[in-house]
């Protein structure tokens, strides 16, 4: 590559920082309930962002970077008392890694680690194999038959559970189970009781039509486990579990167990489970 082409290409690298981000990275650091460790940690993080990022909303950027920095708390929770990430170089997988609005944090938070990232959209899983520095995948709905380069020291799997039927989230908790290293964590979010709270109050409709809500709360009620698809049709809906399914669902899919459970701990609104081998 020539010099005029590099600079070509460190100019387009800078045209795809987000000012917005800038501004609310800016806020969040003076923000006083943020730990010190927080903050340095937010001074790391990358901050370009795809134009095509569907969880980035104008005017809400610093919430956006309040999610990435949720989830690290969910995942410090979850690893208390474990050696997964041990060693100068671990393992991890972001599935779905979407355009990294978790994954710029991880990647600050462990610059030295092997990510895997894999979604089923290769557009934004190629954002993040390049922002990143990542290797990717490109997921396919049938998990069963989904191949990753495992085994993984840490797993994230941020609200995917929460958009498959029953069927499909046990062909993930398999997947997650074969790729997941002896002494690896894996971290799942779920729609839980909050999720319950909020459509029967009106409060959230999660896209669902009125007659597919009820549907879904009387699945829950009766089995445990509800989802409905989508008006718009395709293989995603919402889904919610119950603490108890959830450990069913566990206890059928693999030789492992919950380490720890945070009640709608990501982002004040989805439950969050740390599963390991036995």
């Amino acid at each position: 590559m020539t010099n005029y082409a590099r600079f070509l290409n460190r100019i387009s690298s800078l045209r795809r920082d987000s000012p917005e981000l800038g501004a609310a990275k800016k806020d969040l650091l003076r923000d006083p309930t943020l730990s010190t460790n927080e903050k340095d940690l937010l001074r790391r993080v990358e901050l370009r962002l795809d134009s095509s990022d569907e969880m980035f909303v104008a005017g809400r950027a610093g919430h956006y970077l309040s999610v990435g920095l949720s989830a690290m708390r969910c995942l410090d929770a979850s690893l208390e008392n474990s050696d997964s990430i041990q060693g100068p170089a671990p393992s991890i997988l972001d599935l779905p890694c979407g355009h990294g609005r978790v994954l710029r944090f991880m990647r600050a938070r462990y610059p030295s680690a092997n990510i895997t990232v894999s979604d089923i959209d290769p557009t934004a899983m190629r954002f993040c194999q390049k922002t990143f520095k990542c290797q990717g995948v490109v997921s396919i709905p049938d998990f069963d038959n989904l191949e990753l380069p495992g085994p993984f020291d840490l797993v994230w799997c941020g609200s995917l559970f929460t958009h498959l039927a029953e069927e499909d989230s046990k062909g993930l908790l398999r997947l997650l189970f074969r790729n997941l290293s002896s002494k690896g964590t894996c971290v799942i979010t779920t729609h839980g009781q909050l999720t319950v709270d909020r459509i029967t109050s009106g409060h959230d409709t999660y896209g669902l039509t009125q007659s597919a809500q009820k549907d879904t709360l009387s699945q829950v009620e009766e089995t445990g486990y509800g989802y409905a698809g989508y008006e718009a049709g395709g293989d995603y809906g919402i889904s919610i579990v119950t603490h108890p399914r959830m450990l069913e669902l566990v206890a059928e899919t693999g030789t492992w167990h919950e380490a720890a459970f945070i009640d709608h701990g990501w982002d004040g609104h989805q439950d969050v489970y740390a599963l390991r081998h036995n």
